[in-house]
C-alpha cells in the first residue's frame, strides 16, 4: 500500500492492471507480521491470483530466516515463495545481478518469467 501519488497506491496498480504479484521483503525478524498483513489485503481486493513472494537474503541472517519460508507456506497455501541469497553489497546494477544469479546457480528467468 506504498503510495505512489495523490489518491492511489501500490494496490491500485496491481488492481487496474490484473497482474501478477510478487511480494519482495528482507527475510529477517518482522516479516512473517509484513508478508501477511500484505497478503490480506490482497486477499481482500481478489489480487492474490499467481502471487509469489521473495525473501531477500541478508548479510548477517537472524534465527527467523531460517523458519520463515516455512512458516508461510503454512499460513499462505498455494503460494509460492523463492528465497533469493544475499548478493553483497553492491548488487544494484542488473550486470551485477546476473554475475550472482549464475555465482548461485540461479536462473532469474525462472524466478520472473515476464
Amino acid at each position: 500500500m506504498s503510495p505512489l501519488g495523490p489518491g492511489y497506491h501500490l494496490g491500485t496498480l496491481i488492481k487496474h492492471f490484473n497482474t501478477d504479484t510478487i511480494l519482495a521483503a528482507p527475510n529477517k525478524l518482522g516479516v512473517l507480521n509484513q508478508i501477511l498483513l500484505t497478503h490480506d489485503y490482497l486477499r481482500r481486493e481478489n489480487l492474490v491470483q499467481n502471487l509469489k513472494i521473495v525473501l531477500m537474503g541478508q548479510k548477517k541472517p537472524d534465527l527467523s530466516s531460517e523458519s520463515n519460508t516455512f512458516t508461510l507456506l503454512q499460513w499462505i497455501p498455494n503460494c509460492q515463495v523463492i528465497e533469493f541469497p544475499y548478493m553483497g553489497p553492491n548488487a544494484k546494477s542488473r550486470a551485477s545481478v546476473r554475475k550472482n544469479a549464475t555465482k548461485f546457480q540461479m536462473d532469474l528467468n525462472t524466478l520472473f518469467p515476464f
